[in-house]
């Protein structure tokens, strides 16, 4: 039996940073990236005006490719928050299994400021900060000028996010992961326990926040653990 992993990415990425993960999982772990509106093969649709947009078009691109009930979701950072409120909102999908990465619990999800709203300098250098872009984007002013409205637009969608009911629990169990270095504290991931009927269990991955880009072997090595009983 083989099972899908829809794999969703955070924000300012593209579905191409789970390509690599095709090499490492297990044949019977079907890989399936999805692409957020505005970029790569998308490029020419409209980016997201709300998260509950992508939500429901993320939805759409799911039920697309779906092929049977044996399915996972993996979401990192804006793409976890997608996750969440995907299983949480639809009433069609349930997935197998849920991997929340790079995501407080959301009660403690806030971005204290609206950095969408700042000069391009300005933006720039907060996006510098968090070390999850690569350098020749920001060399290339034709790149910057592809790149900066998609940024802005995700920014903007996880800081006007709100939850959209703290009564209703997704049932799944999750796993947990998170960067040993971007300053995450254990509180925000126990959290996790509020919002869903089953369980839940945290990794601490060595690396930033972007230790989906840089530590993905061990990520993937967790996957194949978590996924494994649903192989057979």
């Amino acid at each position: 039996m083989s099972i899908q992993l829809f794999c969703i990415p955070y924000a300012g990425g593209s579905s191409t940073i789970y390509n690599k993960w095709k090499r490492i999982l297990s044949p019977q772990i079907d890989v399936v990236p999805i692409e957020l509106s505005g970029r790569a093969g998308r490029f020419s649709e409209g980016l997201y005006n709300s998260l509950n947009e992508a939500v429901l078009d993320v939805q759409l691109q799911i039920n697309k490719k779906i092929s049977s009930s044996n399915y996972a979701i993996y979401g990192h950072s804006m793409g976890a928050l997608i996750t969440y409120e995907l299983i949480k909102q639809s009433q069609t999908l349930s997935p197998k299994h849920v991997f929340i990465s790079g995501l407080a619990a959301p009660r403690f999800n806030h971005i204290s400021q609206d950095i969408h709203l700042l000069p391009d300098s300005l933006f720039i250098d907060e996006v510098k900060k968090l070390n999850g872009t690569p350098p020749e984007i920001f060399e290339n002013n034709e790149l910057m000028a592809l790149f900066l409205p998609v940024l802005r637009s995700d920014f903007k969608i996880i800081s006007e996010y709100s939850e959209t009911s703290t009564e209703k629990k997704i049932k799944q169990n999750l796993n947990i992961f998170y960067g040993s270095d971007e300053g995450m504290k254990a509180e925000s991931i126990l959290a996790w326990r509020e919002y869903t009927e089953g369980t839940i269990d945290s990794y601490e991955i060595s690396g930033d926040h972007f230790f989906v880009n840089t530590n993905y072997s061990k990520i993937c090595d967790l996957i194949k653990g978590a996924i494994f009983p649903y192989l057979y």
